[in-house]
C-alpha cells in the first residue's frame, strides 16, 4: 500500500485500501471517511507536484485524477460536503490551474 501511496497509483491504493480496511469502518467511521477524503486529495493533486517532467502528459494526468476526484465527490465524497472542513475542497475539479 505504501508504495502505490508513494508513486502515485490511486487504483492500485484504493485496491488495497478496499481489501485491508473493512467496509464497515470505510462507511460507518468518520475519521475514516475524513482520512479517505485527504487520501483522495492527496491522488487529485500527485501529478501536479510529483508526476512526470513531461509537461503535456502531466497536464493529463492531472486532468484525470481531477476528473477522478470529482466522482468521488459525486458518490461518496457526497456526505462530508456539510463540514466546513472539507467545503472548499469541492470546487477543487472545476479549477482551470489548481497551482
Amino acid at each position: 500500500m505504501g508504495q502505490a501511496f508513494n508513486s502515485g497509483k490511486r487504483e492500485n491504493f484504493f485496491l488495497l485500501w478496499s481489501r485491508h480496511v473493512p467496509i464497515m469502518l470505510r462507511q460507518e467511521d468518520l475519521i475514516c471517511q475524513k482520512l479517505e477524503f485527504y487520501l483522495q486529495i492527496y491522488f487529485s493533486v500527485y501529478p501536479a507536484f510529483m508526476g512526470t517532467n513531461n509537461q503535456q502528459q502531466r497536464d493529463g494526468d492531472l486532468k484525470r485524477e481531477l476528473e477522478n476526484f470529482k466522482v468521488y465527490l459525486d458518490t461518496r465524497g457526497q456526505d462530508l460536503s456539510r463540514t466546513s472542513e472539507f467545503l472548499q475542497f469541492y470546487a477543487l475539479p472545476y479549477v482551470q490551474n489548481p497551482l
